[in-house]
């Protein structure tokens, strides 16, 4: 009976030592599934607050002042294209009056 009590003792003592590490391991995996949902955390917070600043840029005062500055560009090129085409107009139209009256 010693020997089966002896026995028992030796594998109640080793599933205590399983237990044991269990736990440990355990609360390492616990540890690290904290830290990582913090880290999870941190990257959403960070790309709310890329979102944000990528809606903030797209906003009315920014896209506004974009189309301003676009539709200041077409005016100035249109204005630039209708001065050129003028002046070579005029100068068709001078060189054929000048044929007409000396010529």
């Amino acid at each position: 009976m010693t020997a089966q009590s002896s026995s028992c003792r030796q594998m109640l003592d080793s599933m205590s030592a399983k237990k044991s590490e269990l736990e440990d391991r355990l609360d390492d995996m616990l540890s690290r599934i904290a830290m990582e949902t913090q880290e999870i955390k941190e990257l959403e917070q960070q790309l709310t607050d890329g979102a944000e600043t990528t809606d903030q840029s797209q906003s009315p005062s920014h896209t506004g002042a974009l189309g301003l500055a676009e539709s200041e560009f077409r005016r100035s090129y249109k204005l630039e294209f209708l001065l050129s085409s003028s002046s070579s107009s005029s100068s068709s139209l001078s060189s054929s009056s000048y044929r007409s009256d000396f010529g």
